[in-house]
């Protein structure tokens, strides 16, 4: 049935219907979404995926514990955004992970989920999802243009490592409501319907038409997405990662196995102290 159904019906029934409607809109919060354009010229402090990052000649290339590389993800300068809150105004952001994927070989995903050193491909571990060793953030209060930087050195890409160039990021303001695949969806629409089926049936046939469109952005702020379902609600001292830092979803040439979608999440306090140490980093996978 098409929404526009919904508000054919009895008066009774569109009531109901423009309630929901202003209940998601209530949800709504500020994001900026992302586009990404391949691009070769860009420099060491622009916002990007992949290429070469804001890396100075004296600091240490990051690496895992036992001192293998960490592969160049992408990275954020809050100067070239239109701020929202709570993320910072100027600074840049930095996201690394472990390039652990296979290597000219015929790809199976469910051979691909562990390597042989029983390490989470691409490093996002469940057991461990703010352990900075198979990845890392890192943040940059003041950036310096003027420094001297690294020489990115090429370095073999495994078999579907999301980004296998370099992008310029576009970024547009927009607003987003409570993501459906969000944990906190679920505990409102069976506290705001008491699990009567009907309704709660119609709320998401709203949802989807309205406000689904295009959930599998790459993004910064409002909600994250995900393929199969959120894993917060799983760790009791997760529940406070509820802002956006960076979500990479599979769109255009970025594409992470199993249309995947990776998503770094922290703490509204810790952002606001510009802590990036307990960084949530997820893969799902479909």
């Amino acid at each position: 049935m098409k929404v526009i159904d919904l508000f054919k019906r009895n008066r009774t029934k569109t009531h109901m219907s423009l309630d929901l409607l202003k209940l998601i809109h209530s949800t709504c919060r500020d994001s900026l979404e992302i586009t990404a354009e391949p691009s070769k010229n860009l420099e060491p402090w622009n916002s990007k995926f992949g290429g070469m990052p804001y890396i100075p000649k004296d600091m240490p290339w990051p690496h895992t514990n036992d001192g293998r590389p960490l592969r160049f993800l992408a990275q954020i300068n809050f100067a070239e955004l239109c701020r929202i809150d709570p993320f910072p105004e100027k600074g840049l952001l930095q996201f690394y992970i472990i390039d652990n994927g296979i290597m000219n070989g015929e790809f199976d995903i469910e051979k691909a989920l562990k390597d042989t050193k029983n390490e989470y491909v691409f490093g996002a571990d469940p057991d461990n999802p703010t352990y900075q060793n198979l990845f890392r953030v890192i943040f940059f209060p003041d950036v310096d243009e003027t420094r001297h930087f690294q020489t990115l050195k090429e370095a073999p890409i495994s078999d579907h490592f999301p980004i296998r160039e370099q992008y310029r990021l576009y970024f547009s303001r927009n607003k987003r409501p409570l993501s459906c695949s969000d944990y906190k969806y679920h505990k409102l629409i069976n506290n705001l319907f008491d699990n009567e089926i009907a309704k709660e049936e119609e709320f998401d046939l709203i949802y989807h038409h309205l406000f689904a469109l295009d959930a599998f952005n790459h993004r910064i702020g409002g909600y994250p997405t995900f393929v199969q379902y959120d894993p917060r609600p799983e760790y009791d001292c997760h529940h406070d990662k509820n802002i956006l830092l960076l979500q990479i979803a599979s769109k255009g040439s970025v594409e992470w196995i199993g249309s995947g979608v990776a998503n770094f999440l922290i703490s509204e306090e810790k952002l606001k102290n510009l802590d990036f140490s307990e960084v949530m980093y997820n893969i799902d996978f479909s």
